[in-house]
């Protein structure tokens, strides 16, 4: 699981690097498109590292507008549920937008939902214990733990991506329970 997140990441990582490199050749300004992703300390800090140009995109043309849309449409609608609806809805985009199956949908669905409960959970920690949060987030510990939790979180996210018939390749499943 982990071995799959490093290949996914120095793979596509590697091609936006020779695509950078020949830009510079070219002298053509390509984006950087990740910024130390393994140090995200949560998942909207992880899509701000992660394919960065893919997550900008996302943002601009379809999480702000569908907010915009929402709020046009339906004026009287909270700004949080809608909020969180937005970002859901965004990521199953993204999750469709990788891969023409299910679980890419699923994949999408994963990250949507943290990023809602990431949304969630911030509001209620600034709402309710502000001094507490700031605190908490500029506690050492707590980012280390963050980090090591943010690391887990996508490389078995990772694991929604691959096709079931791989799964069940893994060796935790072709030899089943411990004995």
């Amino acid at each position: 699981m982990y071995f799959y997140y490093l290949y996914v990441y120095f793979d596509f990582s590697g091609y936006c690097d020779a695509a950078i490199a020949l830009g510079d050749i070219l002298e053509v300004r390509v984006p950087e498109n990740f910024h130390f992703p393994f140090l995200a300390t949560s998942p909207q800090d992880f899509w701000n590292r992660w394919h960065i140009t893919l997550s900008q995109w996302l943002r601009d043309l379809v999480f702000f507008r569908s907010l915009r849309y929402t709020f046009k449409r339906f004026p009287r609608f909270p700004e949080f549920p809608a909020s969180m609806l937005c970002i859901f809805v965004t990521f199953v985009l993204m999750g469709a937008w990788h891969g023409d199956t299910l679980n890419w949908v699923f994949y999408g669905c994963y990250h949507g939902a943290a990023l809602s409960a990431e949304l969630a959970y911030r509001r209620m920690m600034e709402t309710f214990w502000p001094d507490a949060y700031q605190r908490l987030i500029n506690y050492y510990p707590y980012r280390i733990l963050c980090t090591f939790m943010m690391f887990n979180f996508v490389a078995w996210g990772l694991l929604l991506t691959l096709p079931l018939e791989s799964l069940s390749q893994l060796p935790v499943f072709r030899y089943g329970p411990l004995r």
